[in-house]
């Protein structure tokens, strides 16, 4: 009787019970992977913070992000000083320097005072309160809207402001209102430097650069 080599089957069926093995119930729960270890929850930071140098206050911000996700939005700081009127619960005006987000690196500054204005008109920012020939660091910046019973004017700080700023105690906001009178508004600059000082540190460090850079 002749026999047959049955090694070369043995091999081949070798391989074919492997593959069974791999795709039976059994094998597929055996090659299930392990359920990986718990990861430590992300806590994030304040939404916003604030911080005050005299009559101005630090203002951070950190807003959600656009599509809706986990990922943290853009984040603004500015340095406020807000004006009441004796007897008046809502601010009368506010003045702010700041960086609307971290990219934008030229330092805004914005005004706020009521609707009561001439339209179109500006609105002057005065470095130590005086008007004309002795004034210094004046500013004027156009009313670009008007809404929710405010009117904003804003545009890059420029550096005679600034100077000024930093250097003198008082200074003013001065308009036309609708009635073609001029409003004055005194200005503080205490706290001002510091304050200043505390918005760079603050941008800087949360984009990741040395302050003065």
């Amino acid at each position: 009787m002749r026999m047959t080599d049955c090694r070369g089957w043995v091999r081949r069926s070798g391989v074919a019970l492997a593959v069974m093995v791999a795709f039976a119930p059994g094998g597929v729960r055996a090659q299930t992977p392990l359920p990986k270890p718990p990861t430590e929850p992300v806590v994030a930071g304040p939404a916003e913070t604030t911080a005050s140098y005299g009559n101005w206050v630090l203002h951070c911000a950190r807003s959600k992000p656009a599509d809706g996700g986990g990922a943290e939005g853009a984040t603004s700081c500015e340095v406020v000083q807000t004006i009441q009127v004796e007897g008046q619960r809502e601010p009368f005006a506010k003045l702010a320097f700041g960086y609307p987000t971290l990219a934008e690196r030229q330092l805004i500054v914005t005004a706020v005072v009521p609707v009561n204005v001439a339209l179109p008109g500006r609105i002057g920012i005065s470095g130590n309160g005086k008007a004309g020939d002795e004034e210094q660091g004046a500013q004027a910046l156009a009313w670009s809207r008007c809404f929710a019973g405010a009117c904003f004017a804003r545009g890059g700080a420029e550096p005679g402001l600034l100077d000024a700023a930093r250097k003198e105690k008082v200074g003013a906001l001065r308009f036309i209102d609708a009635q073609g009178q001029v409003v004055a508004i005194p200005l503080s600059w205490n706290g001002f430097v510091q304050a200043l000082a505390a918005l760079d540190a603050s941008v800087s460090s949360a984009a990741g650069t040395p302050a003065g850079k």
